[in-house]
């Protein structure tokens, strides 16, 4: 990735076994990034994500969600979140709503279930996606969230 150091990227897929992020330095145009590393981030390697001055879109696992909420580091700039659940099982969306104060879209992917009322506390969020979960109290989202889920089987409702 340094051989393309001050290319004027705006998005970038990290490879899963990226351990070094000091190379995003070279990218302070990057408004997109994917994370979903197989190792730890440790928090200098997190100073670089926070860092990146036109970052607007994240992309991550729980696990580096729940990093950046152990650390205490919270993102401004991404208006977009996607958070992956590689395992298929839940999401404890607590943490979103404090790292990432300035989130207005929230997508969750591969979530067998997701209990939304964390998210009823985010002042500016507009819109929750999730493709596969089965969502928990859905009611307690205020009327300015518009949330995207797939349909509850017949007979659930």
């Amino acid at each position: 990735m340094r051989a393309l150091a001050g290319t004027p990227l705006e998005c970038l897929f990290l490879p899963p076994n990226a351990r070094d992020l000091s190379v995003l330095a070279e990218f302070p145009s990057l408004t997109e990034l994917r994370l979903m590393l197989n190792n730890p981030i440790s928090q200098e390697d997190w100073r670089y994500v926070t860092s990146l001055p036109q970052l607007d879109s994240l992309f991550l696992n729980p696990g580096e969600l729940t990093s950046l909420a152990s650390k205490g580091i919270r993102l401004e700039k991404p208006t977009s979140v996607s958070l992956a659940v590689e395992d298929r099982s839940s999401a404890d969306l607590r943490d979103a709503v404090t790292v990432f104060p300035g989130m207005t879209s929230l997508n969750v992917h591969f979530a067998e279930e997701l209990d939304l009322a964390p998210l009823s506390a985010h002042p500016r969020l507009k819109r929750v996606n999730t493709f596969t979960a089965r969502v928990l109290n859905a009611a307690e989202l205020p009327a300015t969230i518009h949330l995207v889920a797939p349909a509850p089987p017949h007979g659930d409702e």
